[in-house]
C-alpha cells in the first residue's frame, strides 16, 4: 500500500512539473511571436518610408 501511494506521488510530481515545463515553453512562444510581429512591423514601416520617399 505504502509503495503505491508513493508510486502515486512520484508519477502526479512528474505530470505537475511537466505540465509547468509546458506552461512555460507557451509563455515563452508568445513573447517570440510578439517579438517577431514587432519586428515585422518596424521593417515594414521602414521598408515604406524607404519607398514612398
Amino acid at each position: 500500500m505504502l509503495e503505491t501511494v508513493v508510486t502515486l506521488m512520484i508519477l502526479l510530481g512528474g505530470l505537475i512539473s511537466f505540465e509547468g515545463m509546458e506552461i512555460m515553453m507557451q509563455r515563452r512562444e508568445r513573447q517570440m511571436m510578439t517579438r517577431i510581429k514587432i519586428a515585422r512591423q518596424r521593417y515594414e514601416r521602414a521598408h515604406l518610408e524607404i519607398i514612398h520617399d
